[in-house]
Order: C-alpha cells, then sequence, then structure tokens
C-alpha cells in the first residue's frame, strides 16, 4: 500500500495516520480484501503502533476498514447498501444547505462560488480531472459551510468515505464532465436568482446521476463489492 508521507499533513499522529491511509485507500492504492499491518504502516509512516491503531479504528467506523477479531484488519469490500445509505444522508444534508444558501447568501460568497465555477470551466478545458474534482469539492464545501453549522462538513465528509472510493475508482467517466458543469451551473444559477426551489431541484438532480453510475459500476467490477 502506497501511503503519503505524513510530513506533507497536518494534525496529530493519529489523524495524519488516518488521512494518509484514508487516501491510499480511497485512491485504490489498498485492494478491497487487502490485509493492512499496523507494524508495517507505523515503520512506512514513522510512528508507533498507537496512532496507527487510532486511526484504523476511525476508518473502521466509517466503513473503509473491517477489523476482524483474531484475524486483522483488512480493507472492506464496498457495499452498495452502505453507498446507498451514505448518498440518502449527503443528500439531504446539501438539499437543506443548498436551500438555506440560496435564501440567505451574501454578495461575497457568492464571488466565492462564481470563482469557483471559473476554475471548473478552466480545469474542464485542460482536462484535468484531479484538479477539476478538488473544484468540485469545494463547491459543495462552500454550500455546506454557508449553514454556519461547524460540524455540518465533516459530518458528510466522514458520511461520503464509502461513496468517494467507488467514485474514485470509476473516474473518469466519458463525458461526466461537462455534464457535471452544466448541472453546477444551474444550481449556481438558481443561487444567484436566491430562488430556493430552483436551487433544491438543481441539486436533486445534480446528485441524483451517482447512483445510477454507481449500479453500473457495479455490475462491471462485482469482486469489489459484499
Amino acid at each position: 500500500m502506497k501511503l503519503e508521507p505524513i510530513s506533507d499533513l497536518t494534525g496529530t499522529l493519529a489523524e495524519r495516520a488516518y488521512t494518509s491511509i484514508r487516501e491510499a485507500i480511497l485512491n485504490n492504492q489498498a485492494q478491497p480484501g487487502e490485509r493492512l499491518r499496523k507494524d508495517e504502516i507505523a515503520e512506512t509512516l514513522g510512528m508507533s503502533r498507537a496512532p496507527v491503531s487510532e486511526a484504523i479504528q476511525r476508518l473502521a467506523q466509517e466503513g473503509l476498514i473491517e477489523v476482524r477479531p483474531q484475524s486483522g484488519s483488512f480493507v472492506a469490500r464496498m457495499s452498495m447498501m452502505g453507498i446507498h445509505e451514505a448518498i440518502f444522508i449527503r443528500q439531504a444534508l446539501e438539499l437543506a444547505s443548498v436551500e438555506h444558501f440560496a435564501a440567505n447568501r451574501t454578495d461575497v460568497q457568492l464571488v466565492e462560488l462564481e470563482s469557483i465555477m471559473n476554475l471548473q470551466e478552466l480545469w474542464a478545458q485542460k482536462e484535468n480531472q484531479k484538479e477539476f474534482h478538488e473544484a468540485d469539492v469545494r463547491m459543495h464545501k462552500l454550500i455546506l459551510e454557508s449553514t454556519g453549522f461547524a460540524g455540518l462538513v465533516s459530518m458528510a465528509e466522514t458520511t461520503w468515505s464509502r461513496v468517494e472510493r467507488a467514485r474514485r475508482m470509476m473516474l473518469p467517466k466519458p463525458g461526466r464532465i461537462p455534464d457535471t458543469l452544466s448541472e453546477h451551473w444551474s444550481i449556481v444559477n438558481a443561487i444567484k436568482e436566491s430562488d430556493p426551489k430552483a436551487a433544491r431541484e438543481a441539486m436533486k438532480n445534480h446528485l441524483s446521476k451517482l447512483p445510477v453510475l454507481l449500479g453500473e459500476f457495479q455490475e462491471g467490477h462485482p469482486e469489489l463489492f459484499e
């Protein structure tokens, strides 16, 4: 398993171990079913077993790792039930958030939102999937942050881990970037018009595409799922 060096990360040792292991799993550097050896991970990251154990327990709670008593820790196979549950929770959070944003957005927030969209346009033209995705994440994060609830973003990100792994595996999907841009602009235009109902419908339409794409991915790669 290829791990990101913790020198590039922030937080406690356990938090950095968590981020490094999580990114390796999400980026498919560790295959579903692969055993994770704490000693090897600790040596690679240059730390003791304790923060690694803490990170693994946290990732197990997110459904990315399966801890089997007397056997060890393994990269969990994906669960479509877990994925659909995560999508359901994320949709509930984002639909409520985008309504709030459209009704209460400030000019400063709108400028930031349009700046993010301009970046997405740029990265789409350059066919830079990585940077496009990062701008995509920032847009959704801004909408969640607009509620003013400090824990909402971390709650959404934790829930989304189960979906994000499958999403990264199936990318790039031909034609998906232009479609995503169009869907995002529909959301942004509704926010600009301060129309909560239209913003909710645009977000609902955008988020409805992912379950279909994931279903197609599961059919083509059944070995990755429970």
